[in-house]
């Protein structure tokens, strides 16, 4: 994966080139990124490696709610047994959709979860279980 970076009357967009596997043609993703051109060589250099690690999540407009629906049936229900599947549902269904789920992954920030976790200490909830949203399985 190699990137570059593209001006588009003052503002920048990275272009990530690769290779499609099943053809072998090359695959080109377009992504506009805010700032001058240091910052925008810092978030291109931060895709590139991303990428590589196997990290990388395209920004588009993907909530959270939709990312942890296809996580929960892609992962957990595959990798855990019924129960810890079940104790993983209930976590994001009760807890982590209702609150967080309508914010695009691209923009989720710390400060979004941080204030989750004191938000669940405050009604009730264990240091304990809130550990439980802050973890994933393994």
């Amino acid at each position: 994966m190699k990137g570059s970076l593209v001006n588009r009357n003052g503002h920048y967009s990275v272009v990530l080139e690769d290779k499609d596997p099943a053809t072998g043609k090359r695959k080109q993703r377009w992504i506009s990124v805010k700032g001058n051109y240091k910052e925008a060589s810092r978030q291109m250099t931060e895709m590139v490696n991303s990428y590589n690690q196997g990290e990388f999540i395209k920004p588009h407009k993907t909530t959270l709610a939709e990312y942890l629906k296809q996580w929960l049936s892609d992962y957990v229900r595959i990798n855990l047994s019924p129960r810890g599947a079940e104790r993983y549902d209930s976590i994001c269904q009760v807890h982590l959709i209702p609150v967080l789920g309508d914010i695009p992954l691209t923009s989720l920030k710390s400060e979004h979860i941080q204030k989750h976790y004191t938000e669940c200490i405050n009604v009730g909830l264990s240091p304990r279980t809130v550990k439980y949203h802050h973890n994933r399985p393994t």
